[in-house]
């Protein structure tokens, strides 16, 4: 008999700052509010798949979810990554995690002191997290720069990449591409509202 291929478990994931006005996020000022993980096995029903938010302050109960909130980002950080190692996902991936997420959650974990739990994430002992730039360059789509991040032992599939490369849109924000593909849009919260929700009540977060 031929041997089979495990299934693979996919860790997809979000993330939100709290930016100030006028400033795109900057990792080395700004925190991370909250972190969306589904964490879901190949060609397993979907309703087996584990929905979780850690979010700064408190929230009201999101339907099929469980959240964490803390007080304290360091730990919402540790914990993010504890999940990571605990869930031992194959496959990280979400939307533009190559160019944001990713990049944006290394470089807070620095800035906060804790860049070692991030560091270990990967499956092989005392190997590094390791950032780097690539261009990505063709004659249809012509040049793009990206960043990639190298876990050892997981690989990274960064949604937008894929996108770009496959399908020809007006526009790849998530909204027009979940339109596109899946004749769904998100419920979408403006940038400039995040920070004014984040200080509100648990029924604005």
């Amino acid at each position: 008999t031929h041997s089979k291929i495990g299934k693979l478990r996919i860790f997809s994931f979000d993330i939100e700052c709290m930016g100030r006005k006028g400033f795109f996020p900057d990792p080395t000022l700004d925190p991370v509010i909250q972190i969306a993980c589904y964490v879901h096995t190949q060609g397993e029903p979907l309703d087996n798949a584990l929905k979780i938010i850690f979010m700064m302050g408190g929230c009201t109960p999101i339907n099929g979810s469980m959240v964490y909130s803390f007080e304290d980002e360091r730990e919402l950080l540790k914990t993010f990554c504890e999940l990571i190692r605990i869930s031992d996902p194959d496959v990280l991936t979400g939307y533009n995690v190559q160019n944001f997420d990713m990049p944006y959650l290394l470089n807070r974990c620095k800035t906060l002191g804790i860049s070692n739990d991030f560091d270990s994430i990967g499956r092989v002992l005392n190997r590094q997290s390791v950032m780097k730039r690539s261009t990505f360059t063709s004659s249809a789509f012509g040049s793009r720069e990206s960043i990639d991040t190298s876990m050892e032992g997981i690989v990274m599939i960064d949604m937008i990449q894929y996108m770009y490369r496959n399908h020809k849109l007006s526009s790849y924000t998530l909204n027009a591409v979940s339109f596109e593909i899946l004749g769904q849009q998100k419920e979408d919260v403006h940038y400039s509202m995040i920070s004014t929700l984040q200080m509100g009540t648990d029924e604005d977060r």
